[in-house]
C-alpha cells in the first residue's frame, strides 16, 4: 500500500451552528480545514469538533392604529414555537490519491413554547390602536378596540355589491404549551364592544388584563395542566356589561 499524500480535510458547517472547539485544531486563520500532509499506510486519526445552535435573537416593535367603518376580520399571531428541523454537516477530504465527499443530517426535535394571539371580526364603525413588542423570550401587547355594529355592504366586480351584517367578535390568548397553561378571553355577538387591554407572556408567566364594556357575550377562560397542578376556570356573561378583569399563570 501507497502512504496518502497531501491530505487535507475541510467541513462546510450548516450556517445555524457556531464552533465551540475542536481537537486538533483547525489550521491558522480557520475553523473549518485540517491539513493533514502524509499519512502512512495503518495510521489513522480522529478529529472532534464541538458545536451549538446559534441563538436566535429577534426584536420587532409594531406600533399601528386604524379606524373607518365596513368590514373587518383581524388577526394576529406571535410564537416561540420552533418546528423540526434537520442540522446539516458536510466534509470533503482530498488528497493526491482521491477525493470524497459524505454529509451528516442530525434531526432537532420541535421545541414547543408560547404564544400571544388576537384577533377581531364584524361589520360596522371600527377603530383600534396596539402596540406589540416581540422579544426572544418575551412577547407583549397592548390594544384598545372600539366597534358598533351597523349594516355595509360589500363591492363586487361589475358594480355589484352584497349586504353584510355581522356581529362583533374578539379573542386573546395567551399560551404556554410546554406547560399546558392559558388565558382565553373572548367576546362574540357583541353588537357594542369597547374594550382596552395589556398582555404579557414570558416562559414563566402568562398575563392578561383588560377592561371592556360591551353588547353580546363574553368567555374568560383560565386552565393550567401539571403534574402539580390542574385547574380550570371559566365565566360567561350574556347581555350587557362592563367588566375589568386581570389574570396571570406562573410557573
Amino acid at each position: 500500500m501507497e502512504p496518502i499524500t497531501n491530505l487535507v480535510i475541510e467541513e462546510e458547517y450548516d450556517p445555524r451552528m457556531t464552533i465551540i472547539s475542536a481537537d486538533p485544531p483547525p489550521d491558522p486563520g480557520t475553523n473549518n480545514v485540517w491539513t493533514i500532509g502524509t499519512l502512512l499506510p495503518g495510521e489513522y486519526g480522529q478529529i472532534v469538533v464541538v458545536m451549538k445552535m446559534v441563538k436566535q435573537n429577534f426584536v420587532a416593535e409594531v406600533e399601528g392604529d386604524v379606524s373607518g367603518e365596513g368590514f373587518v376580520s383581524v388577526r394576529r399571531r406571535f410564537t416561540t414555537n420552533r418546528g423540526p428541523h434537520l442540522i446539516v454537516n458536510q466534509v470533503r477530504i482530498s488528497c493526491d490519491q482521491f477525493e470524497r465527499q459524505g454529509r451528516v443530517a442530525t434531526p432537532v426535535r420541535a421545541i414547543v413554547g408560547t404564544t400571544l394571539s388576537f384577533a377581531e371580526h364584524g361589520s360596522g364603525r371600527y377603530a383600534s390602536e396596539e402596540v406589540l413588542s416581540y422579544r426572544t423570550t418575551r412577547m407583549k401587547m397592548e390594544r384598545s378596540f372600539e366597534a358598533v355594529r351597523t349594516p355595509t355592504a360589500l363591492a363586487l366586480p361589475l358594480g355589484r355589491s352584497i349586504g353584510f351584517d355581522s356581529g362583533w367578535s374578539a379573542s386573546h390568548l395567551c399560551m404556554d404549551e410546554k406547560r399546558g397553561s392559558m388565558i382565553w378571553e373572548r367576546y362574540l355577538r357583541a353588537d357594542r364592544l369597547n374594550t382596552t387591554g395589556q398582555a404579557e407572556v414570558r416562559s414563566t408567566r402568562l398575563r392578561l388584563s383588560s377592561e371592556s364594556n360591551f353588547s353580546g357575550m363574553a368567555i374568560y377562560e383560565i386552565e393550567s395542566h401539571t403534574e402539580a397542578r390542574d385547574a380550570a376556570i371559566a365565566s360567561v356573561f350574556d347581555g350587557s356589561y362592563s367588566l375589568k378583569c386581570g389574570s396571570e399563570v406562573y410557573k
